[in-house]
């Protein structure tokens, strides 16, 4: 049976939350069918509070911060770009370019684009 996603089980939850099941009823019908990968009872229980408080959305609410990963496909391309414009750019220059940290730029440099002396 393939993973089911967050959003999904959002739904699912939305949906047995409309059809006024509490979460202990809720919690009983999904456990024999998902089993393992079945929320938490802490965890239908807080999105019932978000239902009951008028809050349907089931995205992820964003996150402040820096983002999860910035070691991609676009920023090494943009990288190999600037290399290619100034062969003797530095790796402080190259973190102050792309706002990037020291491992994230050794990280495109040697598995991405497969430089190996810089």
């Amino acid at each position: 049976m393939p993973k089911w996603s967050r959003m999904e089980y959002r739904a699912i939850l939305r949906y047995n939350f409309e059809r006024r099941l509490t979460v202990e009823q809720c919690m009983d019908e999904m456990e024999p069918i998902f089993g393992d990968d079945c929320p938490s009872r802490a965890t239908v229980f807080r999105w019932y509070k978000q239902f009951q408080r008028g809050v349907f959305d089931l995205e992820d609410e964003p996150r402040s911060g820096r983002p999860a990963d910035v070691v991609n496909k676009d920023m090494a391309n943009a990288l190999e770009e600037l290399i290619k414009n100034d062969r003797r750019i530095t790796y402080r220059q190259i973190e102050v370019l792309l706002k990037i940290g020291s491992q994230s730029v050794n990280t495109i440099l040697h598995d991405h684009i497969f430089f190996r002396k810089v």
